[in-house]
């Protein structure tokens, strides 16, 4: 009887799973599905390296952001042929700061990266910006700037509808 309630018990730990995986699958249009499936994270940053390594071919223009931190922000705007190719913003605050570089190709998102650092005291009380922690976001987008993939310091995690609305807030409005 025993044996019996264990086997049943795992079949339907494996049929409670398999299904989670199947309807998180279909959160995403099918275009999008296969657009994410094809994506490789290899060529997404070799991509993104390619583009950062031309970084002196690009004219550059920066502006202060404001309203989005504690002490402001800054925002570089990197172009070629006027076309945008990647921009990086800066966020300071008392406790810590935030850096996000995003990758563009044909005007669209398809990588970014959001660092967040906390410093080990505030720096009103210590100026030296001591560290004490780094996290490291990585986003990878379909061409519909969906989000396909996220990474949390290099470790997978779901895609959620959370994290889907933090991606259209921090990629809505970037050229603006």
């Amino acid at each position: 009887m025993k044996k019996n309630t264990l086997i049943i018990f795992i079949l339907t730990i494996l049929l409670v799973g398999s299904g989670y995986y199947i309807y998180s699958r279909q959160n995403l249009p099918q275009t999008d599905r296969n657009e994410c499936e094809n994506i490789s994270n290899q060529s997404v940053l070799a991509k993104a390296q390619a583009i950062e390594a031309d970084k002196a071919k690009y004219k550059s223009t920066s502006k202060d952001i404001l309203g989005k931190s504690s002490e402001g922000g800054v925002q570089t705007n990197y172009t070629l042929g006027g076309e945008p190719v990647f921009i990086e913003q800066k966020f300071y605050g008392e406790t810590g700061k935030s850096e996000a570089t995003y990758y563009l190709q044909n005007g669209k998102v398809f990588y970014f990266t959001k660092i967040n650092t906390e410093y080990l005291l505030p720096i009103s009380q210590d100026s030296s910006g001591k560290t004490k922690s780094i996290e490291t976001k990585e986003f990878y987008l379909a061409s519909n700037q969906q989000l396909c993939a996220w990474y949390l310091n290099k470790k997978i995690e779901s895609v959620d509808k959370d994290t889907k609305d933090l991606v259209e807030y921090l990629t809505t409005g970037l050229w603006d």
